[in-house]
């Protein structure tokens, strides 16, 4: 049964960032994540998902539901740096743990496996903006992106 559970402080109750789902193989949670797909598409945001299982948890990436024409900064040169980026942020977020996790793919898509909650929900927070913010600054005048700071709402 997929458990959602409330985002960390920083995000927006109104303006979810990212879908917490139990497991990712029933068909309720497959059900959750094209849900959620769906939402990502519409609003045209990247697709994050925390996959949740009895201690550790999955965080995952995805920009096909972005806009092609707003993706140029995870695609080529742009892409590359940004994924250096996100590993940077994932490697000081994650040093506070002595497990070991994995980081996989690229800036768009990806994921980071065996991380604890809390720490999945702040890489998620800092992914999230890391991906999308880019799109909302060079949004054009006719296709405004609505804002995410924690300082709205």
């Amino acid at each position: 049964m997929p458990m959602l559970i409330s985002q960390p402080s920083g995000w927006l109750r109104d303006r979810r960032r990212c879908q917490i789902v139990s497991g990712s193989n029933s068909p309720a949670a497959i059900a959750v994540l094209i849900r959620w797909f769906r939402e990502c598409t519409k609003r045209g945001i990247p697709n994050l998902c925390i996959a949740t299982r009895r201690k550790y948890v999955e965080l995952r990436w995805d920009c096909i539901s972005i806009d092609p024409q707003d993706e140029g900064h995870v695609q080529g040169d742009r892409g590359t740096t940004l994924v250096r980026e996100m590993f940077k942020t994932y490697q000081i977020i994650a040093r506070r743990i002595s497990v070991k996790s994995l980081f996989s793919g690229s800036s768009f898509v990806g994921s980071v496996d065996h991380l604890l909650p809390e720490l999945a929900a702040e890489i998620a927070d800092t992914f999230f903006s890391m991906l999308y913010e880019p799109m909302r600054r060079q949004a054009q005048p006719n296709r405004p992106r609505p804002s995410f700071d924690a300082a709205e709402g």
